[in-house]
């Protein structure tokens, strides 16, 4: 099965993709619908923006997962894959994967550390829990089942990714100086305190939950080699 990290999981892991690609494809829609009209437009948020990413990569996985499994029912020898003939369509998937979960794990830290304290509230509403919570949540699933490799330096997508926000968000900024998406944070109204943010997030943030998420590869891989030789006998 493509990019299974477990092989006897092979029947669970399609169900698995499509269970979690339909809930966060479900919580995606419900969201644009429950999003609040005093609240600026869904489409401007760092969170939306990642969760839509996280979204577009577990859809992706989901079909390739399912195609997958159908055309190995019609075949009976299933289609692998050297590292030299690697398909574009997976590619793009790992792609996807490899700024998505990084992404996910950035925007609920800030959301912790930095923006939920300022909301005064002793609970999560259900749209917060599943939009900074679940979001990582999927993402400590996908390090556990899915065989995605992770490398260090792919964080610089993680680094173009918070540029293209960055630049987003000065221009909309920059039409109406209201339009400030995340204050004390990201509010280009005050310019040192957003560059410091920036400087943190950048040089010390994005690497660090590179680093780490990484290291949860390197630790799955650890325990995948003895149970992979247990498997094959």
């Amino acid at each position: 099965m493509i990019l299974l990290q477990w092989p006897p999981l092979r029947r669970l892991f399609v169900v698995y993709r499509l269970l979690v690609a339909s809930y966060a494809l479900t919580v995606t829609f419900v969201s644009i619908q429950l999003h609040p009209r005093s609240l600026l437009p869904w489409p401007v948020w760092l969170t939306n923006w990642s969760y839509f990413l996280l979204t577009c990569h577990l859809l992706c996985a989901a079909l390739i997962v399912l195609l997958n499994a159908c055309f190995e029912c019609q075949s009976a020898v299933p289609p692998a894959y050297d590292s030299t003939s690697i398909p574009c369509y997976i590619k793009l998937n790992w792609f996807l994967f490899s700024v998505a979960t990084p992404a996910a794990v950035v925007v609920t830290t800030v959301f912790f550390t930095s923006i939920f304290p300022r909301l005064h509230q002793d609970y999560l509403n259900a749209e917060n829990a599943n939009l900074h919570v679940m979001n990582t949540v999927l993402v400590i699933l996908e390090f556990t089942v899915s065989a995605f490799p992770v490398r260090m330096l792919h964080m610089v997508y993680v680094w173009l990714y918070g540029l293209a926000y960055l630049i987003f968000s000065t221009i909309y900024w920059a039409v109406d100086h209201s339009n400030v998406m995340y204050p004390g944070v990201l509010d280009w109204n005050v310019p040192i305190t957003t560059a410091v943010v920036i400087l943190v997030l950048f040089v010390i943030g994005i690497p660090l939950v590179q680093f780490i998420l990484f290291n949860i590869y390197q630790l799955r891989l650890y325990i995948y080699t003895p149970a992979c030789r247990q498997f094959h006998g």
